[in-house]
């Protein structure tokens, strides 16, 4: 029969106080009966503990007749009436001298009260272990009435006294396995995974203290589960992914083993290159069965040799990844059905989370197609080469061909650029001389009236026939005729002068200091009797005392390059347009110089092209395609200076022109 905590405690209390209480009782019966007492008591103390010595080892061998001789013998001997003994279950199992029939349990067992003797229960105990009851009874009938009267009165006080305790032990008893209860409930639920169970008694008794560390272990646990519960999923997630990141590498081939080289993961495109499953692979075999034995003792005595020790096994893939973390090696892989495929091998040490070795990881890339491209090309390259020296002589040869060719050519430019700066100067010449045409006449008719006049006094004077009307008709004429003579030559002169000057700078291309408005006042003097016939206009705005150091001759090539052009094309059936040039200071060492026009402007798809030699629009109609090329040349070479351009297709083309006050050298 399983006692519960509380029975225990209950029934524990009420032998501790039936021991108690036996205590008191002999203690009063030796008070009041000092000397009958005591001579009892001692009597039965020794009798008991004779009998348990006697009894005990008997009874825990089971030996019942030595246990009935003990009995014989202590009943001849020392005065005892009867014996009842009870095993650990309150049976009984050996009487002798009873009166009446023995009962069957200890609880059964009803001891009349007799004046001649005095009943006794004690436990058989060995070695600290109850192993039944005895009861007894010995003769008292000298001490039987004083032992009935305090007999009586220990009964009842011991009857009350083991009630009340009873009751307090037994609510007490309650309150614990109650709350016991609660903490059983709890724990059990705790350990079902319900770690949202609390204990609600948590007070400062041990009962609290169990309940709070309960409740605390319970939130921990929860806590952890929680945290556990996420790093699986994120494991698993990882895995998940690793996985397939692995399956998706089909033309990779992903081999890992553990330290010894035992393979513990063989991926699809290991399958795939190699032709095994992976469940053939896996803890079975290791990666030196797909190599050829030749390359990897030639490979194992290059490493001996270098590492000064033998290195074999798996040892040739990895001496180096323990070294350098990785190594990169071409091999060539034997397939399951003995074919060969190279293959670019890197094998990486895997390290775990305290930075030691925990195995290798092989990935190989199939090259075979490398490396027979790499010998088709190095076949390629011997032919190549064998024809490169059969046909050497023959570049060589067009080669200087191609040289005199292109110094043809830029001589032959050159001549353009000289033959395109001269016809310039032609025209000039005949502006220049159409417009001393007029001067000249004015003077040839005003000298020939003044040669006649001059003839007629004469003979008027000769005769004598001189008046003075005459005279002073004559001198009036003169001076008209003379001012006219001074205002032609002038003119003529002015005009030769300019031209003297534009015509030394075009074709000697001398460096000297010039102010920039005098340049653009001569080119546009020059310019004048050509627009004057056309009908555009050119307005100039250029500032004065923008003194510099550099090339006219070429600058005034470039001005008279940019008019020229806006008049051939930027006018292409327009009745009339505007041309500016303008110029200013825009810091210290350089000056802008912006010509634009009013034109028709330049396509998007021609302005990238305009400055590219011989390119036109008008070709076979007058243009040559050098005039924009010679101003960018100049500017850019000559000059020293950048060119721009912006274009709008229908509105006009802007030219800008950013110059260094002094050339450079």
């Amino acid at each position: 029969m399983r006692l519960s905590l509380r029975w225990k405690l209950i029934l524990g209390s009420v032998l501790v106080e039936i021991v108690m209480l036996s205590v008191l009782v002999t203690n009063s019966l030796r008070i009041n009966q000092a000397h009958l007492l005591q001579l009892a008591n001692i009597r039965l103390g020794e009798v008991s503990v004779l009998l348990n010595a006697s009894v005990g080892p008997s009874m825990a061998q089971q030996d019942y007749a030595a246990i009935n001789d003990v009995f014989r013998v202590s009943r001849r001997k020392e005065g005892i009436v009867y014996f009842l003994l009870f095993d650990q279950r309150r049976r009984l199992i050996a009487a002798d001298g009873w009166e009446g029939a023995a009962p069957r349990k200890s609880g059964d067992v009803r001891i009349a009260a007799s004046e001649n003797r005095l009943d006794a229960r004690i436990p058989i105990v060995l070695a600290g272990q109850v192993y039944g009851e005895l009861l007894f009874g010995v003769s008292t009938a000298f001490i039987q009435d004083a032992r009935n009267r305090l007999l009586r009165e220990s009964v009842l006080i011991a009857a009350a006294e083991v009630l009340i305790s009873f009751i307090v032990i037994a609510l007490m008893g309650t309150w614990l396995t109650r709350n016991l209860k609660q903490l059983e409930i709890s724990a059990n639920a705790i350990f079902r995974g319900e770690y949202g169970t609390r204990v609600s008694h948590t007070g400062d008794d041990e009962i609290g203290v169990v309940g709070r560390t309960l409740n605390q272990m319970s939130a921990q646990l929860a806590h952890e589960m929680e945290a556990l519960r996420h790093s699986e999923q994120q494991q698993r997630e990882t895995a998940s992914r690793l996985q397939s990141v692995l399956d998706a590498a089909s033309e990779v081939s992903i081999v890992a083993t553990d330290t010894k080289g035992l393979i513990t993961m063989f991926n699809r495109g290991a399958e795939k290159m190699l032709g095994y499953r992976a469940e053939e692979c896996v803890g079975a075999l290791t990666p030196l069965v797909f190599h050829d034995a030749a390359e990897l003792a030639r490979r194992s005595g290059e490493l001996s040799a270098e590492c000064g020790r033998p290195v074999r096994n798996i040892e040739i893939f990895t001496s180096k990844a323990l070294l350098h973390g990785s190594e990169t090696q071409n091999w060539a892989y034997l397939r399951k059905d003995g074919t060969r495929l190279h293959v670019s091998l890197v094998v990486t040490a895997v390290r775990d989370q305290h930075a030691e070795i925990s195995g290798y990881l092989g990935i190989a890339r199939d090259i075979t197609l490398q490396i027979e491209a790499q010998l088709a090309l190095s076949q390629l390259n011997e032919e190549l080469e064998t024809r490169v020296l059969q046909r050497t002589s023959e570049l060589e040869q067009a080669n200087r061909d191609l040289a005199g060719a292109m110094d043809n050519l830029q001589i032959a430019q050159a001549e353009l650029i000289r033959t395109e700066k001269l016809s310039a100067l032609g025209t000039i010449v005949a502006v220049v001389a159409h417009e001393l045409n007029t001067p000249i006449g004015n003077c040839l008719t005003v000298a020939s009236t003044l040669h006649d006049k001059t003839m007629e006094v004469g003979q008027a004077f000769d005769q004598g026939n001189l008046r003075r009307s005459g005279l002073t008709e004559y001198i009036r004429d003169t001076r008209t005729g003379a001012e006219i003579l001074l205002r032609g030559l002038n003119r003529s002169s002015e005009l030769v002068n300019n031209f003297k000057q534009v015509a030394v700078d075009q074709t000697t291309d001398q460096r000297r200091q010039f102010d920039l408005l005098t340049v653009v006042n001569d080119v546009v003097a020059l310019l004048s009797p050509t627009l004057r016939k056309l009908p555009y206009r050119l307005i100039m705005q250029v500032p004065d005392a923008i003194r510099m150091d550099s090339y006219p001759g070429p600058l005034e090539q470039v001005i008279t390059n940019l008019v020229n052009n806006a008049i051939t094309h930027a006018f292409d059936g327009k009745d009339e347009g505007t041309m500016t040039l303008c110029a200013a200071r825009v810091a210290a060492d350089m000056v802008r110089i912006e010509f634009a026009d009013d034109g028709i402007g330049i396509e998007a798809d021609h302005l990238s092209k305009i400055f590219d030699p011989f390119y036109t629009t008008k070709l076979g109609r007058g243009g040559t395609g050098l005039g924009l090329n010679i101003v960018h040349n100049i500017v850019k070479k000559m000059l020293g200076g950048k060119l721009d351009v912006e274009s709008i297709y229908g509105k006009g083309t802007l030219f800008t022109i950013y110059l260094p006050l002094r050339a450079p050298e």
